[in-house]
């Protein structure tokens, strides 16, 4: 039905909500709530993107956890995408 098809929402609509959630936490350093949204899209089957992963990658920085930066670097590479 018509409300159906309104009330869809894509799987890059999501990933780019998510991305938002991951950047939000970058910028306060959370690095478990960051976590926890990346783990919840991958458990959604939504793809992260590479601004998903570095939002990730930043939230290490800020909170001062260069190891587990270069963690989520590693996961983002071993997904097959690219840093940009």
């Amino acid at each position: 039905s018509e409300m159906v098809n309104e009330l869809y929402v894509g799987p890059q609509r999501i990933a780019t909500h998510y991305a938002i959630l991951l950047d939000a936490c970058a910028k306060v350093g959370d690095i478990q709530r960051g976590e926890h949204w990346l783990e919840k899209m991958r458990s959604m089957e939504v793809m992260p993107s590479v601004l998903c992963y570095t939002s990730l990658v930043n939230s290490c920085a800020v909170a001062g956890n260069p190891s587990r930066a270069e963690y989520w670097f590693g996961q983002m590479t071993g997904a097959s995408v690219s840093p940009n």
